[in-house]
Order: C-alpha cells, then structure tokens, then sequence
C-alpha cells in the first residue's frame, strides 16, 4: 500500500494505513519524551489531521452506495477528485477529514517549519507545502 495525502480546498484525504499512521509509530518516530510539550504538542497535530477521520469506503457504502454506481463514481462526483487522485485513494483504508471543522486550528502553525512539512510528507506521503500556503494572506 502506498502512503498518499492530498488537501483539496478544507478536505485533507489520506491513506491511513493502521499500522504504518498509527499515533503511537507518528509519536515514537518523532523521539521526544513521553508527556513532554513537543510529544503533547505532535499529538495534538496527529489528532487534528487522524481522529474522526472518515473512513471513504465505509462512507460510500453506508450513505451514498444506492447513489453512485461505483466507488469510483462517488470518489469523482462527490469529492471532484482527479483519476490520479482516485487511483491513490482506491482502497479500504482511504480517509478524508474537514480540517476546518477542528477545535486545534493551531496546529496549521507548524506548517510553517520545513522539518514539519519534510517529516509529516514522509509519514503520509503527499505534499505538506499546500498546508499553509492555502491560508497564508
């Protein structure tokens, strides 16, 4: 399975891959001390893109299975995703979430740092640059 992540608009999509985008692997390949304010800071960054994260295939086949003729259907119509997009997004573990409907809006401020941007592209894969470019003024 391929890491992939992308951000279209307020919509961060991503392959969570459970094992590989796990909170504690995200935590311990970061290597700061357990309850420390880096760890508690890059668990508030990991929560904010990871938990309540939508699950597409689960989304699909419990709201939107009778409407769409097929995933793939519903990935382009529904999230106006590109055939790249969807070919990387095609699988079980492919998520979404509305970053702006988070209550750690702040967590966007580490983008501005090239180590965070370097290390969360590795992590998901994707471009991590269009973070904060999309909100600068």
């Amino acid at each position: 399975m391929k890491k992939f992540s992308i951000k279209i608009e307020d919509n961060f999509y991503f392959n969570r891959i459970p094992f590989v985008t796990s909170k504690f692997i995200f935590l311990y390949k970061l290597g700061f001390t357990r309850n420390s304010y880096m760890y508690n800071t890059f668990k508030k960054v990991y929560d904010f893109f990871c938990k309540n994260a939508i699950n597409l295939q689960s989304d699909y086949k419990k709201y939107y299975k009778n409407e769409f003729d097929s995933f793939e259907k519903y990935l382009e119509i529904k999230h106006n995703l590109t055939s790249k997009e969807i070919f990387n997004l095609n699988n079980k573990y492919s998520c979404y979430k509305n970053i702006t409907m988070c209550s750690d809006w702040n967590a966007l401020n580490l983008f501005y740092d090239e180590r965070c941007i370097d290390f969360f592209s590795k992590f998901f894969g994707g471009n991590f640059n269009i973070m904060v470019t999309d909100y600068e003024d």
